[in-house]
C-alpha cells in the first residue's frame, strides 16, 4: 500500500484524524511514538528550524522536499507535506507534487496565495484569482504520479474577500478533484459552523494555537463536520518552552540537575534514531576491521 493509500484509508474512517506538525526527524518520531496516526510537515516549522527565517515565502521546494524525504524515511505513519503555493506557477506546482511523491509523502496541501506567500495567520495576505488557482489545483490533481496521493486545497481568500468567497472557492476546489479542502484563518464560530454546513466535501481545520481561529476541541470540530484537524504548533510550542526552561535553569543553577531529573540518557536520545535496531544489525554483520562506535 502506498503512503497515499494509507492516508486515504484514514480519511475514509468515520472518526477524526489529528495531525500535529513536525519539522525534522526527531519531532516526527516523537509525535509518532506518542500515538498520532499521521504527521504533517509544517512549512512554518521548517522555515524557522532549517533556515532561521519566518514563514514569509523564504522556504524553497528543495528545502521542503529534503525535509519530507528524511521524515518519511524515519517514521511509519503517513506524512502530509506543506506545499505552500506550489513554489511558483502551475508548472512549479506540478514539479512539487512529483518531488513530494518521490520523497515519500502521502499527500500535500496547496494554497491560493500569491507567490511569495506568508503564514495564513499574518496580515497582508494576497490571493490569486479563483480561475488561476483552480487551474493550478487541477494540474496537481491530474499530474500526481500516484492516484492515491492526497491533495488538499487550502484557500486563504477568507481574509481578503470574506467567508462567502471562501466557501465558494472551497466547493469549486472539490469539483476539480481536491480530496479535502481547508479554509485558512477562520475567525469566528459562526464561520466555522457555516463552513461545516455549506462546504460539500471532506474538510480540514487548522487548529493553530494562538492564531485567528476560535478555540475548539477535536470532538467539537468533528461534530461540525471537520474530519481532519491539523495542530501545526503543538510540538513547536513544547520544544520552544522546554528549551527556554532548561536554559534558564542551567544559567540560574550552574548545573544540569534539571535534565538529570528527567531521567533522559544518551541511549534514550539515540533510540529516537533507532539505536537498538542498528546495534542488532551490527551484531548480525560483525566486522573485524570496524572501529568501536562512539555509542557502544
Amino acid at each position: 500500500m502506498t503512503p497515499g493509500a494509507r492516508l486515504r484509508a484514514l480519511l475514509a474512517r468515520d472518526e477524526p484524524l489529528v495531525m500535529p506538525g513536525a519539522w525534522d526527524c526527531m519531532s516526527a518520531r516523537l509525535l509518532q511514538d506518542a500515538g498520532f496516526e499521521a504527521v504533517g510537515v509544517s512549512g512554518a516549522g521548517v522555515s524557522v528550524a532549517r533556515l532561521g527565517l519566518p514563514d514569509l515565502g523564504f522556504l524553497g521546494l528543495s528545502d521542503m522536499a529534503d525535509t519530507v524525504r528524511a521524515i518519511a524515511a524515519n517514521v511509519e505513519v503517513p506524512v502530509l507535506a506543506d506545499a505552500d503555493t506550489g513554489f511558483g506557477n502551475t508548472l512549479s506546482a506540478i514539479r512539487t507534487v512529483r518531488e513530494f511523491t518521490a520523497a515519500g509523502a502521502a499527500g500535500l496541501h496547496i494554497e491560493d496565495q500569491t507567490f511569495p506567500k506568508r503564514c495564513g495567520h499574518l496580515d497582508g495576505k494576497q490571493v490569486i484569482s479563483a480561475d488561476e488557482y483552480l487551474t493550478k489545483l487541477s494540474a496537481v490533481v491530474q499530474e500526481r504520479p500516484d492516484p492515491d496521493f492526497v491533495v488538499i486545497a487550502r484557500t486563504d481568500v477568507l481574509a481578503v474577500e470574506g467567508v462567502d468567497a471562501a466557501i465558494d472557492r472551497a466547493n469549486r476546489a472539490l469539483e476539480v478533484g481536491a480530496d479535502v479542502v481547508m479554509i485558512e484563518a477562520v475567525e469566528t464560530l459562526e464561520q466555522v459552523q457555516r463552513i461545516g454546513r455549506e462546504v460539500s466535501g471532506a474538510k480540514l481545520y487548522n487548529l493553530a494555537t494562538g492564531g485567528r481561529g476560535p478555540r475548539l476541541t477535536v470532538a467539537e470540530l468533528h461534530g461540525l463536520g471537520f474530519g481532519w484537524i491539523v495542530m501545526p504548533g503543538l510540538a513547536m510550542a513544547g520544544v520552544v518552552d522546554g528549551i527556554r526552561q532548561a536554559a534558564a535553569a542551567a544559567l540560574r543553577d550552574g548545573d544540569d540537575e534539571h535534565v538529570a531529573a528527567l531521567g533522559f540518557s544518551p541511549q534514550d536520545f539515540f533510540e529516537l534514531g533507532g539505536l537498538s535496531m542498528w546495534r542488532e544489525l551490527e551484531r548480525k554483520y560483525p566486522s573485524e576491521t570496524r572501529s568501536q562506535p562512539a555509542w557502544a
